[in-house]
């Protein structure tokens, strides 16, 4: 099974530099090292597919060369994947256009009449759905990111958690126009009447919140807050799947299938930020005592 992943990821990496990915040759999905020329394998004897010599090196490369060494450059996975820079990817205006497919389809269904007996319903649950599966998208990119080593994901998470802002305004707006036609009489009897708005309606102010503190003057305006911030995040995917659970009777295997993934991202940072204060525990020399002083 690590194998047949392992395979797996490779297989992705290559088609991502071979089709999406544009890396210079050589450079980046090569490690350069200098070994001493004792270390060096033999000119006569054939080289492994992992450890090749590539003519051609930078010039600002050889000139670094130490005395008795000789440059070698061999085939790194790590080279490869630390190469990937989403930055450089034409992908994100295609990501920002496909987004927009499910409000297209739900409106395509709307002029058609294809929303089924209880239209009303209907919007709320696809709006508030593609809210919750954009939130989704947002918590897996930092993991991805992790496991991978790809960079310049960042803005792909501020889109997605900013269309996840976008789909729930409408569900907000749905509920307040297509539901209650903007009484606010009966619109505040409901939600005092139905606790699983609350959680409903923290999420959103959660969600509004980090939206307009998403552009980098607000990031710059806020300095160590903005990070404090926008952890709320984690707490408001919990609150987003309370309001799920609660409002709907009968077949619970979306929310189920939902709430375990969540979980399961939730569960990633959690131990990331365990292995990473250990580590810093470690990396941390410990004062030594007056009586060690002493002796």
């Amino acid at each position: 099974m690590k194998n047949f992943a392992r395979l797996f990821i490779q297989l992705l990496k290559e088609v991502l530099n071979k089709f999406i990915l544009r890396i210079p040759s050589g450079a980046q999905v090569i490690r350069q090292v200098f070994i001493p020329v004792k270390a060096h394998p033999k000119r006569n004897q054939p080289l492994t597919n992992r450890t090749r010599l590539i003519e051609g090196f930078n010039p600002k490369f050889l000139k670094k060369r130490p005395a008795n060494c000789v440059a070698i450059s061999y085939f790194s996975p790590q080279a490869l994947s630390k190469s990937i820079d989403f930055r450089d990817l034409n992908i994100k205006k295609i990501c920002f256009y496909i987004s927009f497919l499910p409000l297209l389809g739900l409106l395509i269904d709307i002029l058609a009449d294809n929303l089924g007996s209880n239209a009303i319903q209907a919007l709320h649950i696809r709006l508030g759905d593609w809210s919750l599966r954009f939130l989704c998208i947002t918590l897996a990119i930092t993991p991805i990111q992790k496991i991978t080593k790809w960079r310049g994901m960042t803005h792909y998470r501020q889109m997605f958690g900013l269309f996840s802002f976008f789909y729930a305004t409408l569900h907000l707006v749905g509920y307040l126009y297509a539901d209650h036609a903007w009484v606010w009489s009966i619109i505040i009897t409901d939600i005092a009447e139905s606790s699983y708005i609350w959680f409903g309606l923290a999420a959103y102010i959660v969600l509004f919140l980090l939206a307009i503190t998403s552009p980098n003057a607000a990031k710059k305006m806020l300095g160590k807050s903005w990070k404090k911030l926008h952890r709320y995040i984690y707490p408001a995917s919990i609150a987003i799947l309370l309001h799920y659970f609660w409002q709907l009777k009968g077949n619970l295997l979306e929310p189920v299938f939902y709430s375990a993934l969540i979980g399961l991202l939730l569960l990633f940072r959690v131990l990331a930020w365990f292995k990473d204060r250990q580590l810093n525990r470690l990396m941390i020399p410990k004062r030594r005592s007056i009586d060690e002083t002493e002796q």
